[in-house]
């Protein structure tokens, strides 16, 4: 297309072709366009996947808004996820279940997670507090998000629907996520009184965690990879 740097963003499911636009000269705004509808402007936004059903999720940025939308590869509108005008919400993963978790502060000194179906249906809370990172959803649906601040740290899985909470972990000493298994396992470092540290792996929905490791004298462990 003359006067744009088109990028391939994916194929649906059902065999929709999903094209980002760049205008030229300065690429400063994003346009999408799905199969054969209309482009749409995502400002600065992203594509950030494209579910099983045939939605391709994206969110619109800064010079736009910030909301996070789904566009069916069949047609029509797109449809507004999270859309708070006194929010900016960030897109954060879309899970085995097609759910989509998003962040947004919840108050002056707050950060909440959430889920909401590709449909705009069933928004749910997935964790709440004044210190929140997310970390990922494992293989098995869970999303795993860290709580706290250095040096108590607690490491926490949920359901993608919000159900089921579990602590996997928590530190007195400092605790690194650093990846998740190809089974869902959860790996982190967690740290000594004296700053050294210790490999461990945790079942996606709680239970003993294992140290893999099992020597911190010989100074920080630096995890690599997983194999299935």
């Amino acid at each position: 297309s003359p006067g744009y740097i088109q990028d391939f963003a994916g194929q649906a499911p059902d065999g929709t072709v999903v094209i980002a636009y760049c205008p030229l000269p300065w690429c400063d705004s994003t346009l999408l366009t799905v199969g054969a509808g209309p482009r749409l402007d995502l400002g600065s936004g992203h594509i950030y996947g494209i579910t099983s059903n045939n939605r391709v999720i994206v969110q619109q940025r800064w010079n736009v808004n910030s909301d996070i939308m789904a566009i069916p590869t069949s047609g029509g509108g797109p449809l507004a996820l999270a859309a708070d005008p006194a929010q900016y919400e960030s897109f954060r993963a879309i899970c085995p279940d097609d759910r989509v978790v998003y962040g947004k502060p919840t108050g002056a000194t707050s950060y909440g997670l959430f889920s909401v179906r590709p449909d705009g249906s069933g928004t749910a809370t997935l964790a709440n507090s004044a210190v929140l990172t997310f970390l990922g959803v494992t293989t098995t649906g869970r999303v795993v998000y860290e709580t706290g601040s250095f040096p108590l740290y607690t490491l926490n899985s949920v359901n993608s629907d919000g159900s089921d909470e579990r602590t996997l972990n928590v530190s007195a000493n400092g605790m690194r996520y650093l990846g998740l298994s190809s089974s869902g396992k959860v790996l982190y470092l967690d740290f000594t009184s004296g700053g050294l540290s210790d490999l461990y792996i945790v079942g996606h929905d709680g239970g003993a965690p294992v140290n893999l490791t099992g020597n911190p004298s010989i100074g920080s462990t630096a995890f690599l990879t997983s194999v299935p």
